[in-house]
């Protein structure tokens, strides 16, 4: 996805997922900005069981949707965030 439009960090991440993988529903993503739109329906669609953000993104954060839409309320997706000491251990 180099040099795409959409070449979002989380997206790179989770494309590593081997959509055989049966422990994907316990992995977690960690990211150092809250993810936007775009990176949100990426995680809820891959199946991961949560996420871990540092920094809350107040232009295009947009972790508050899961769970509030009928596509993105069919299963949880844990959401942790924001924890500082998450970027400082990056």
């Amino acid at each position: 996805m180099a040099g795409s439009v959409i070449a979002h960090a989380e997206i790179d991440a989770l494309q590593q997922l081997r959509s055989a993988d049966a422990n994907r529903t316990s992995y977690y993503l960690y990211s150092i900005v809250e993810p936007c739109p775009l990176c949100c329906g990426a995680i809820y669609q891959s199946g991961i069981k949560g996420l871990y953000f540092a920094a809350p993104d107040s232009y295009a954060g947009n972790t508050s949707v899961f769970g509030k839409t009928p596509a993105l309320s069919r299963r949880n997706v844990e959401v942790y965030g924001p924890y500082p000491s998450i970027g400082a251990a990056c």
